[in-house]
């Protein structure tokens, strides 16, 4: 080993004990080793810190979690079936919550919104929360596991952090390229929604 790994987990660690949340994006590049999952999950479950994952594929490898939040290619291609209709994400959801014990699983779905299951429980089904052209939709899915991750560490239920993420999400569209969603713009898509409810 190159001693990364090493170097992750001891940087990790230091910051977990100041921390409200653990948020693990997996981008397949060799970051988030094993010896990374096995040294930070544990910590984070000792210290009471929730732990959100976003990662692309094998989601075996997270046990004991918060949440895990896949867009809905990832999560069929992990469970082998379609997930097209709202009972196929309920069960769908189940099971991957089931293999990673995990509380919550939230799928986005693009331009049908996301949907949130908490395990053994309800799934919420959450439309597309703002109808504005999309001009990108890179980095909606980061987007959406961030503030799904923020709002926990906040004190959110696992319903209002993804209400709040599909918001986010639907700011994050409507610009080009990678960007960022300030609380501005996160308050002003709040207003807007509850203004047509």
């Amino acid at each position: 080993t190159d001693g990364t790994s090493d170097e992750v987990c001891a940087r990790s660690l230091r910051l977990l004990k100041d921390a409200d949340a653990l948020l693990i994006s997996d981008y397949d590049i060799a970051t988030i080793t094993p010896p990374v999952i096995g040294t930070l999950l544990p910590a984070a479950r000792h210290l009471g810190i929730p732990v959100v994952v976003d990662a692309h594929d094998q989601f075996h490898r997270f046990s004991g979690i918060h949440a895990a939040t896949p867009n809905q290619p990832e999560a069929e291609a992990e469970l082998g079936r379609s997930l097209a209709t709202d009972d196929e994400l309920g069960a769908g959801a189940e099971e991957l919550a089931e293999k990673m014990d995990a509380e919550a699983i939230l799928i986005t779905r693009g331009g049908l919104g996301m949907a949130l299951h908490e395990r053994k429980g309800q799934t919420h089904v959450i439309p597309v929360a703002t109808y504005t052209e999309v001009r990108d939709a890179t980095g909606a899915g980061d987007t959406a596991a961030t503030v799904y991750t923020l709002a926990i560490a906040a004190g959110a239920s696992a319903l209002e952090a993804a209400h709040l993420a599909n918001l986010a999400a639907g700011v994050a569209v409507c610009k080009l390229g990678v960007a960022t969603v300030t609380i501005d713009e996160l308050r002003r898509a709040i207003l807007t929604w509850q203004e047509k409810k």
